[in-house]
């Protein structure tokens, strides 16, 4: 099984880069910007499984619309990296929009799941995680070699659609 990931030279997408055999990475830092696929989403079709994981505002959300188009039709899977921060109810200005951006993919994701396809769309909503996109929040966050074990689990399992992954420490309260 051939896999796609975005993001693959940090954080999450590395450690799922690493780990998956015969997987391919697409990243900023090796020219794969996902403001502009154009030049490189070929590539990524010829993939079985897409892991959407790189985060550049709602360019995550076209990333998914982009692959979905093209795969509908096909026996393949495509995993979207969200976050538990789209359940926040109010602006946090510490977060920026990232929390209207994930919960935009989020949204996506679920309307997808309930239309005619062989696709499967899976959304994967994540806490608080250590990776250099968190550096400077002081809170409890999950390992990312544990996070990435349970997409591998997911990616594995068909019957799966929708998952989120926390610790019991983890809680928006604002």
């Amino acid at each position: 099984m051939r896999v796609g990931i975005t993001g693959h030279l940090s954080g999450l997408g590395k450690e799922l880069y690493t780990r998956i055999p015969d997987s391919i990475g697409f990243d900023l830092g090796s020219h794969h910007d996902i403001k502009n696929p154009d030049p490189w989403i070929d590539a990524l079709l010829s993939c079985d499984v897409f892991i959407n994981n790189a985060y550049d505002g709602f360019h995550q959300a076209i990333m998914l619309e982009k692959v979905f188009l093209k795969w509908m039709n096909e026996d393949k899977t495509i995993i979207n990296i969200s976050s538990t921060a789209s359940e926040i109810k109010h602006i946090n200005y510490q977060m920026g929009f990232y929390p209207i951006h994930k919960k935009a993919l989020d949204e996506a994701c679920m309307r997808l799941q309930h239309i005619e396809k062989k696709c499967r769309v899976v959304n994967i909503k994540i806490g608080w995680m250590d990776t250099p996109m968190t550096e400077g929040f002081d809170t409890a966050k999950l390992p990312v070699d544990g996070v990435a074990t349970k997409i591998i689990d997911v990616m594995n399992d068909k019957d799966i659609t929708s998952i989120t992954i926390e610790g019991p420490w983890q809680k928006w309260d604002y």
